[in-house]
């Protein structure tokens, strides 16, 4: 296709890291054309293009930085009066997104109200009318949207897991606040009453159990919604985190009890949607059922073991089933609809390594599992774009919406661990990932404090989807003015999906050279300095010609600033530990891909021990103390 573009006068343009673009951040654009053309700013003092260099495939290299918030057109023009735009959109620094939104959620979208049946709950705020809607204030808005279904149960999950890196007390109360409140004996069915754990879906949990019998607008017995499920599982399991490691901050239950709480809900997300109106959830992909890979993970560390095989066995059937059976994987809850494909890929990851580790009990062959893998990502491709030059296109699913980051997952995780060609779904995952900040309205004093509706009471907000029309209508019914809807819905979910994605990532890129994605390079002799910006810092890659390493913690985060140091050759690693609690604690860090030989752990100025490469891969556990605490990791010999 790239090819057939050139070949008709046209051109191939290829962008990283997206364009979406925080402000911290540089983009490099690949142009390749038969053409004579020059590149022309929307805004030339706020944007530098430089011309890095050209190559022999034809393309032309550029840098370009932007220094406005909001929309940024670059026009192609050539052949005296022919135009194509390359359409950016800049947002603030993406840590600023991600404790704005938790903290405009908390502040401006949470009922606190004891005599409402909906106290504590999580609404919807209108951007035009710059109030919080609720359940008796809906102004036009179906009731299970400011209540329950996917935009009523995405954003507290949100709240809590961005808490488990940025931990905040008064946000870790608010979502206990709404567990205890809004969730808990109301929203979801207790363990004491019939069908335990059980949640309610449409239009909302006070009409679902007052119905009575004939009662259809109540739907008597409405717990059998697959789709509810996983946001619940999502909401207990990083409650469970957040007690395991800042205990001092959870109140309302203790880890066990989240993570007893995360085990029934997916228990009943196994059984009672199939018992109450035959809806399996082992024929469905759904939003946010990724994480029950980590639960089984945490069940067996936790030592709960016969809850962790219940759990593990139904997974590994609907593995099975998705590996073996062939199903549709565009149909999920609509005939058409590519909710699932964050899940398909996370199925197909678990198969994947536990073959791979050999301690497998799944009825599939490693073959299998890697045809599967290959549909899933070039049906998630399919829907979203990759060869379009606008930042509601490139990355984007659809119109640009919560799902454009979910499966953007999918194709960053592909890329980094399993795709012989790489780098191409490095560049559209990364562009995935970044593509829905884009809808959040964030801004600074000059800015007005935001694009899409620029007021202070806003800032923080976001649209669940973009009309790209110059008037459109979106899905909720009302109509609006091209750009981000004034109402967020669903849209946490893909938030909340771009916190489990975010990554710092070196990549010897064959287009584009040595790039970094998320944060800044600097090269320095036999030394890369890597300066990471990707909004969590908790994760960073290096991707070379036969190198693969993955770094990861498990909490805190490393350093923007000193940056993380490699050795060319990788003789040894240089970082800063971030503390991000004031309490003494451990965090563990993941370190894989090191070639086989010997390691010396050297934490702040004093060895700690020495570690084989497999013992780095499967984690070291590292003092952390009330402030930052300097690494190095050293080779003393290779095998």
């Amino acid at each position: 296709v790239r090819d057939a573009l050139v070949e008709n006068n046209l051109f191939d343009v290829e962008i990283v890291p997206g364009m979406t673009l925080p402000l911290n951040l540089a983009a490099r654009l690949a142009i390749r054309t038969k053409n004579n053309y020059n590149l022309i700013p929307e805004f030339p003092t706020h944007t530098q293009i430089e011309k890095i260099t050209e190559k022999s495939s034809g393309h032309i290299i550029y840098r370009v930085k932007f220094n406005k918030l909001g929309e940024n057109k670059i026009t192609v023009s050539w052949d005296d009066g022919k135009r194509m735009f390359l359409e950016f959109f800049i947002t603030q620094p993406l840590e600023t997104l991600i404790k704005k939104r938790a903290s405009f959620l908390v502040n401006k979208q949470q009922h606190r109200d004891p005599s409402k049946w909906y106290d504590g709950l999580f609404s919807e705020w209108d951007m035009k009318k710059k109030i919080l809607l609720n359940p008796d204030k809906r102004d036009g808005l179906k009731r299970y949207v400011l209540s329950c279904d996917d935009p009523g149960l995405g954003k507290a999950p949100y709240v809590a897991a961005k808490n488990v890196g940025w931990p905040e007390p008064e946000e870790i109360e608010a979502v206990e606040y709404y567990i205890k409140n809004f969730v808990w004996g109301k929203l979801q069915r207790t363990n004491q009453e019939t069908y335990p754990y059980g949640v309610y879906g449409i239009p909302d949990w006070k009409t679902n159990r007052e119905a009575g019998p004939t009662d259809r607008e109540g739907w008597v017995g409405h717990l059998w919604r697959v789709f509810d499920y996983p946001h619940v599982i999502n909401l207990y399991w990083n409650m469970y985190r957040l007690a395991q490691f800042y205990p001092e901050l959870v109140h309302y239950l203790d880890a066990d009890g989240y993570l007893e709480r995360a085990l029934g809900t997916a228990k009943a997300y196994f059984t009672l949607p199939l018992e109450l109106a035959h809806w399996s959830a082992l024929d469905l992909g759904t939003m946010d059922e990724m994480v029950i890979n980590f639960l089984i993970q945490d069940l067996e560390k936790r030592g709960w073991k016969e809850k962790a095989e219940w759990l593990k066995r139904r997974w590994e059937k609907k593995v099975e089933h998705f590996i073996k059976d062939d199903p549709n994987l565009f149909h999920s809850e609509y005939p058409f609809d590519p909710t699932g494909f964050e899940a398909y890929h996370a199925l197909a990851k678990y198969a994947y390594q536990q073959l791979k580790e050999g301690k497998s009990t799944l009825k599939v062959t490693l073959d299998e599992v890697k045809q599967f893998m290959e549909k899933e990502i070039a049906l998630n491709i399919a829907t979203r774009g990759w060869l379009e030059t606008s930042y509601y296109q490139l990355g984007g699913e659809k119109r640009l919406r919560y799902m454009s980051q979910m499966g953007g997952w999918s194709i960053l995780d592909y890329g980094l661990y399993y795709a012989e060609n790489l780098y191409p779904f490095l560049r559209l995952g990364y562009a995935s990932f970044l593509s829905s900040w884009a809808l959040m309205n964030a801004g600074d004093e000059e800015s007005n404090y935001g694009y899409w509706w620029p007021v202070k009471e806003n800032d923080g907000a976001a649209g669940s989807a973009f009309v790209t029309e110059a008037y459109g209508r979106t899905w909720l019914g009302n109509e609006q003015k091209r750009g981000a809807w004034r109402y967020s819905a669903e849209i946490d979910l893909g938030f909340g999906a771009a916190l489990r994605t975010a990554a710092t990532i070196i990549a010897q890129d064959p287009l584009f050279g040595l790039i970094c994605y998320g944060g800044k390079l600097e090269e320095s002799g036999h030394e890369l300095k890597i300066y990471s910006l990707d909004g969590l810092r908790q994760r960073f890659h290096l991707i070379k010609v036969h190198v693969k390493l993955h770094m990861n913690l498990e909490r805190d985060g490393f350093t923007s600033s000193p940056p993380i140091i490699i050795h060319k050759n990788l003789n040894y690693l240089k970082f800063v530990i971030e503390s991000r609690y004031e309490q003494p604690h451990l965090t563990k860090l993941y370190l894989d891909g090191l070639r086989p030989g010997s390691y010396r752990v050297v934490i702040d100025g004093r060895e700690k021990d020495i570690f084989s490469a497999q013992q780095l891969a499967r984690g070291v556990d590292i003092q952390v103390e009330n402030r930052n605490i300097p690494v190095e990791i050293i080779c003393i010999a290779k095998n």
